[in-house]
């Protein structure tokens, strides 16, 4: 019971499979984003030091993703509702640069990693996602760990 103490969720709740499932999915669009990303990095005529600058900050912007999909693993409703956000707002930041880009590969992986966002979005509805995240609350009513 001591993963209670902390706001994470108890011992004796196991994650079910649609949170399992939401999280995979998730994980799947972040790394789909992120492969994008490296094509489009390499076919920049940068320098090496430039290139490995570049990679730097793009693998730091994909961690808060995977920060919060590991949040959302441990129980955190606040995470969930962060990636539902972000899930079905992706599609209109999408939507807005497809109409100026004629990138077949940006096309593709965009529009893979929003379906697999908004898949996960769904799952993290189903009714025992909902009750575990009731019952994932713990003691502590509002609590926000950064790990």
């Amino acid at each position: 019971m001591a993963n209670v103490a902390n706001g994470d969720r108890a011992s004796n709740l196991p994650v079910p499979s649609s949170v399992r499932a939401s999280c995979w999915l998730a994980l799947g669009g972040v790394f789909v984003g992120y492969l994008y990303g490296l094509s489009e990095l390499f076919a920049l005529n940068l320098t090496v030091n430039a290139r490995v600058g570049a990679l730097f900050l793009g693998t730091l912007t994909y961690l808060p993703s995977v920060w919060f999909i590991h949040k959302i693993y441990r129980g955190r409703n606040w995470a969930r509702w962060i990636l539902i956000v972000g899930a079905v707002l992706m599609p209109f930041g999408v939507l807005r640069r497809l109409e100026n880009s004629a990138n077949e590969f940006y096309i593709v992986t965009s529009t893979l990693m929003t379906a697999l966002w908004l898949l996960g979005a769904v799952l993290l509805f189903t009714s025992s996602a909902r009750s575990w995240f009731r019952g994932a609350q713990g003691v502590v009513p509002f609590h926000v760990d950064l790990l």
